[in-house]
């Protein structure tokens, strides 16, 4: 409940009106700047209104000074829009909360959910500049044994064509940057009623697809041959992998602010701490609204026999999007997909 020195919604309208033309709350429609405002509030309306300029400042760029980021604005739009669906979900919820009592870092979002603590870590990944846009850019799914010779050969292939390919950066190091600073922040002393989270916001379908082969590709960080020691994060029990980077950046529409049309695929971590309880990670996960058990039971398939199943599994979330979710469901998730996507169906 708002005090009568909370901030009030109409000075928060004021502070984005007054906030770079550039800013992406100014850009789009009523709709998603209002449910922006009702989401903040409820969030953060029980904080003093000075207190709440300054979040609105260093997290959303929101204020006449501010010079606005989108990268800076994706982050902070991922970390309510998880906040305030959480908070609609549970009873006891708090945000930046210190629960490692080792150091002095907070975690995104605490809540309780049944007899389960929840501790929810929110990472939104930096876009990156194409510096030629006309070129097909060339990811490896995991970590590839001279991958740079391999490119180097399509290059040549690809100029013979008269295009341009280009190595794309592969952001496992990011992923595993997610991993190592959650698991920090996470109470090492977590107890088998304890979950915890960190959730990932991606951009659009073939993003996800690619971070997904962050942790299950070649040496993947959830792989029995992870190219990081595994010790390191081991205090994560579950990454969720969503599209909500790419709700805020493309599509934003008010129920953004609540995960409502927001894709949400969990994964367990299988190098888990050993308090960790399988009960707890798979009752705890019931407060999201997520897609693991019909994700884990697929396996995509072809008639093509040119086509090897290592290739296939690569590719395993755009298939089970194309394959699995009716058209409805992917409209819903994937608002920008041509309409003649999967071209198979």
């Amino acid at each position: 409940m708002q005090t009568s020195k909370s901030i009030q919604p109409d000075e928060v309208r004021a502070l984005i009106q007054a906030a770079p033309a550039s800013h992406i709350l100014r850009l789009s429609n009523d709709e998603y700047r209002d449910a922006f405002i009702t989401a903040f509030l409820a969030v953060y309306g029980n904080i003093n209104a000075s207190d709440a300029r300054k979040i609105l400042k260093r997290k959303f760029l929101v204020s006449a000074d501010s010079n606005f980021l989108e990268n800076t604005y994706l982050q902070g739009a991922s970390e309510l829009s998880v906040a305030n669906y959480i908070r609609k979900k549970t009873t006891t919820f708090s945000t930046d909360k210190r629960i490692n009592p080792e150091n002095k870092k907070d975690v995104d979002v605490f809540c309780k959910f049944g007899t389960r603590q929840i501790s929810v870590e929110v990472k939104c990944a930096e876009n990156e500049t194409n510096p030629n846009g006309n070129a097909f850019v060339m990811r490896t799914h995991g970590r590839i044994p001279d991958h740079q010779k391999e490119y180097e050969k399509m290059r040549t292939s690809f100029g013979e064509m008269n295009k341009t390919i280009e190595l794309g950066k592969n952001k496992d190091n990011t992923l595993k940057q997610f991993l190592v600073e959650a698991h920090d922040k996470f109470n090492p002393n977590s107890g088998v009623d304890d979950l915890n989270v960190l959730f990932v916001a991606c951009g659009d379908l073939p993003d996800m697809n690619n971070w997904y082969g962050y942790l299950h590709g070649n040496q993947g960080l959830f792989t029995s041959d992870p190219f990081h020691p595994s010790k390191e994060y081991c205090n994560v029990d579950v990454v969720i992998l969503s599209n909500l980077k790419y709700r805020h950046e493309q599509i934003r529409n008010a129920g953004d602010w609540s995960l409502t049309d927001t894709f949400v695929l969990p994964f367990v971590n299988p190098h888990w701490r050993s308090s960790a309880l399988a009960e707890t990670i798979t009752r705890g996960l019931g407060l999201f609204e997520h897609h693991l058990p019909a994700f884990a039971k697929f396996s995509p398939r072809t008639d093509d026999p040119r086509v090897p199943q290592f290739v296939l599994d690569m590719t395993k979330v755009l298939h089970f999007i194309g394959e699995v979710l009716s058209k409805t469901d992917r409209v819903r998730y994937f608002p920008t997909l041509p309409k003649n996507w999967p071209p198979t169906q």
